[in-house]
């Protein structure tokens, strides 16, 4: 079979004279033809048209001898052969490429939701354990007193007034979404019922259209905190209650104003509370059923009560613990990157030496 000199490699001699690998030494001939009349000197006297013309003949030359036209196809075969093995290559090296972000995303979108719904599992709890923790403290207070001190029913109005707990002056309001911010909610409260120590709004649970606002008045703001609960909050549609049980000191304001009770009226609630005291002193309940001794004064009962964990210390620890996950996260991601670059450069060296031994097997032949 005879080979190629390095002139003839140079090109492609279909390419050259526009025909297919399947045409004829006649339509060779026909195409060389049609190609010289553009080209030839005695026409065309331009080094451009004279190198032309000397493309032609060589291609000519190779097409019309069959040793030479065998070799070029069996050349050219090979080229398409590893073409398309090259292709074949890349088009799984994208696949797997593919499957494999789409596998991260996967996981990742797994992970979030997990995350989140143990963050939030883990915030109910909390919730579940300050308000448990309160209750028992005012639990614990009640008893105290209840074993220290008996005093009889007609003389309560001469007592000194009971222990009272943060829970004794936490309220519950339920009302309707969208839920309030809670500073503003503080704010708006705090400007009719007098100084609050913390508030905090539940999120609306789902398919519900009402949201929870647990609101805690500061010691001694024990008028403001009844005249809160008697208007739920002056909110339209809004209800309020005890987060406990109804606290004695309820009881014992009544036996100062010389009433049997100061449970909350069950006629219109959006009657709006005389403005309370901005300096401590709990507002000053409605005169019409409230005497101003039971919520004229309101000594600091909490100077030696040893509080729990409000609210926000608990929002901080919720904020680090939501920190050190998201730094968690970020390095977890960095060395799945990082994982997935060296499959790729793995990849990518042994598709160039997939190439090499091609192109050996080819200069072998």
């Amino acid at each position: 079979m005879a080979s190629l000199t390095e002139e003839e490699r140079a090109i492609d001699p279909y390419r050259v004279l526009g025909i297919e690998v399947t045409a004829t030494e006649q339509q060779v001939k026909k195409a060389y033809r049609k190609r010289s009349l553009k080209c030839h000197p005695d026409k065309n006297p331009t080094p451009e048209a004279a190198q032309e013309f000397h493309r032609i003949s060589i291609a000519l030359a190779i097409l019309t001898d069959p040793g030479k036209r065998a070799f070029l196809d069996k050349k050219l075969e090979q080229t398409r052969a590893a073409e398309a093995r090259r292709a074949e290559m890349d088009a799984k090296r994208k696949d797997l490429l593919r499957r494999e972000e789409e596998a991260k995303r996967a996981r990742t979108a797994a992970q979030d939701a997990i995350r989140q719904k143990a963050k939030e599992e883990e915030i109910r709890e909390a919730g579940k354990r300050l308000l448990e923790e309160r209750r028992a403290q005012a639990a614990a207070m009640r008893a105290n007193t209840a074993h220290t001190s008996h005093p009889p029913a007609a003389s309560a109005k001469h007592l000194a007034p009971p222990p009272i707990s943060p829970e004794d002056l936490t309220i519950l309001l339920v009302v309707s979404a969208p839920p309030p911010n809670a500073e503003e909610l503080r704010k708006q409260l705090g400007t009719k019922y007098g100084k609050i120590a913390d508030v905090f709004v539940s999120a609306p649970k789902e398919g519900k259209k009402k949201v929870r606002a647990v609101v805690e008045f500061a010691p001694g703001n024990w008028g403001g905190c009844w005249s809160c609960l008697r208007d739920a909050g002056g909110i339209k549609g809004a209800k309020a209650k005890w987060v406990g049980a109804e606290p004695a000191w309820v009881k014992w304001a009544a036996a100062q104003d010389g009433t049997n009770s100061l449970s909350p009226p069950t006629g219109d609630r959006t009657h709006a509370p005389s403005p309370p005291s901005h300096t401590g002193t709990p507002a000053a309940a409605p005169s019409t059923r409230f005497g101003s001794g039971a919520f004229g004064s309101a000594p600091d009962h909490f100077a030696s009560v040893t509080m729990f964990p409000d609210i926000a210390n608990l929002t901080a620890s919720h904020r680090q613990r939501a920190q050190d996950e998201r730094t968690a996260h970020a390095e977890l991601a960095s060395a799945q990157e990082s994982a997935t670059l060296l499959r790729m450069r793995q990849r990518e060296k042994e598709r160039q030496d997939m190439e090499r031994r091609i192109r050996q097997e080819e200069g072998d032949e």
